[in-house]
């Protein structure tokens, strides 16, 4: 079952159907099932299972081209309504919990040490098995298709709408202590984890201060009047160049996002630095008000990046930095069919190994 802010994922063996005819001691031994099942697995948590990610889609659905909104309504699942906002950027986590080799596509443990040492190294994400590699092949499922309609170009565009959500979340491209999962912390008297409190605690309560409340769209609308003339930066080449890739076939533009997101890991004035001062502060306080801005500022990039799919599909080169016609297809690159090197560091992390571990 999914709560706002988190999952509470039971495996399959657990999930009984009732019976109208159950006995008080088989009801006895389903509730211990049950008890025993939720104490058993982790409650995970994604940048936003709640409001972030509706947010992040309301946001980008303000600044989409024409033809943006018309792939936008193309492709996306008839229950989202031919829209980002809503429920579509929450899809990717929906699906991760019942194909778990989609889960490391949500991050990159960069090999750094925040917040003493901090960039992307090409080997961090070698295999394709990270959000780096997941966004440059669903990318390109699209492009070699012409974005056709068809289930997996819907599912590419619902991946990719999520997956620029997350790559611009500080704690989804650091590996250290598990993208912060494993720091217990408090957040306004709550216990949580740190990378919690950037996932969905920050943004909520930057939602209440600006008087949107739980309203996706009033949250997404302030920001555009605040960020929307940071469009035109977002739409160019180093965010959009949907051909340039480093040596392992990464699209470098997917880089540059996930570096963005990093850089924050390594600021003097938050992030990891404000932790290591004081682990045991109250985050909804002084943390708090450093870094609601910062993180915030991160989310407006989506609309550019389907922009750019867009006009690429639509053979229009003239609003995008992107390549010419003449430009040879790319072969799509598909991060679950690669052999995972348990050697490096997104290998090591227990994210993946969850994600892969059998059902």
């Amino acid at each position: 079952m999914c709560h706002q802010l988190y999952c509470l994922c039971i495996p399959p063996r657990f999930h009984l159907k009732p019976r109208a005819n159950i006995h008080v001691s088989s009801m006895w031994r389903f509730a211990l099932i049950v008890t025993l099942a939720s104490a058993a697995v982790p409650t995970v948590f994604a940048w936003g299972d709640g409001l972030a990610h509706p947010v992040i889609g309301e946001l980008a659905q303000t600044l989409l081209s024409a033809k943006g909104r018309q792939l936008v309504e193309s492709l996306v699942d008839p229950k989202y309504e031919g829209s980002l906002g809503g429920q579509t950027c929450n899809w990717a986590d929906y699906w991760r919990f019942n194909h778990r080799n989609t889960g490391p596509w949500h991050f990159v443990d960069m090999n750094a040490t925040p917040p003493s040492k901090c960039g992307y190294s090409p080997e961090d994400c070698a295999d394709g098995n990270c959000i780096i590699g997941a966004l440059t092949a669903q990318t390109y499922q699209l492009l070699n298709t012409k974005c056709e309609k068809s289930i997996n170009n819907t599912h590419a565009l619902q991946f990719i709408a999520h997956f620029i959500g997350d790559v611009t979340q500080p704690l989804h491209t650091v590996g250290r202590d598990i993208g912060g999962n494993s720091d217990h912390v408090k957040f306004d008297g709550r216990t949580t984890n740190f990378h919690a409190i950037h996932d969905a605690h920050i943004p909520d309560k930057r939602a209440e201060e600006v008087g949107a409340g739980k309203d996706a769209r009033a949250y997404a609308g302030f920001l555009a009047n605040l960020y929307g003339s940071k469009a035109e930066i977002y739409a160019s080449r180093k965010y959009v160049d949907l051909v340039a890739m480093d040596t392992y076939g990464n699209l470098k533009a997917a880089i540059n996002m996930a570096v963005d997101s990093n850089v924050l890991d390594c600021s003097s004035t938050g992030f990891w630095n404000l932790y290591d001062e004081d682990p045991a502060q109250d985050f909804g306080k002084t943390y708090y008000e450093v870094v609601k801005l910062p993180l915030e500022e991160q989310i407006a990039k989506l609309a550019a990046w389907i922009n750019a799919i867009a006009d690429q599909c639509l053979n229009d080169y003239s609003s995008t930095a992107n390549a010419s016609p003449q430009s040879p297809a790319v072969p799509i690159i598909v991060p679950q069919n690669r052999q995972v090197d348990w050697a490096t560091p997104s290998a090591r992390n227990w994210k993946l190994r969850r994600a892969l571990a059998p059902n």
